[in-house]
């Protein structure tokens, strides 16, 4: 079984995040593959309470933070390619888009969407010869959904 994720842009055009689907060398998704959520509280000392007033202001903060693996072909042409993905890395993730996930096991594939997300961050972790990892955090502006 395999995933890939995809932020797709308005335009048509598309960047691959991570691809576990990829031959011969598929891309690892190594730690942080859960979404977090956070409330924004709102906390005011009142004059002469007993306690704070803390209220919720609805406005939900879901982040995903991931780290994506990527190994390269074994000769001088993986070597400078590792090297150019991790510097045009920072230049062709798109700022924001609509998340694919794309799951594929035995012959069959099920596509699901999150439509609005926006990249906060790409960060390179490690890069060692042929090897690059890199971190992700993005921004889910909407909940995960089985249409485009």
């Amino acid at each position: 079984m395999g995933l890939t994720l995809t932020l797709l842009q308005p335009t048509g055009s598309s960047f691959v995040l991570a691809d576990s689907n990829r031959h011969p060398l598929p891309d690892a998704i190594m730690d942080g593959f859960l979404p977090t959520a956070q409330w924004t509280i709102y906390q005011v000392d009142l004059l002469r309470a007993q306690y704070a007033f803390a209220a919720n202001r609805f406005n939900l903060k879901s982040t995903w933070r991931f780290t994506v693996h990527r190994t390269f072909n074994n000769n001088a042409a993986g070597y400078m390619a590792c090297s150019d993905y991790i510097g045009q890395m920072k230049d062709s993730v798109p700022p924001s888009g609509r998340l694919q996930f794309l799951w594929r096991a035995g012959g069959t594939s099920w596509v699901r969407y999150i439509k609005s997300v926006l990249v906060e961050s790409v960060t390179p972790v490690k890069h060692s010869g042929i090897n690059c990892t890199h971190a992700f955090v993005l921004r889910l502006l909407s909940p995960y959904s089985s249409t485009p």
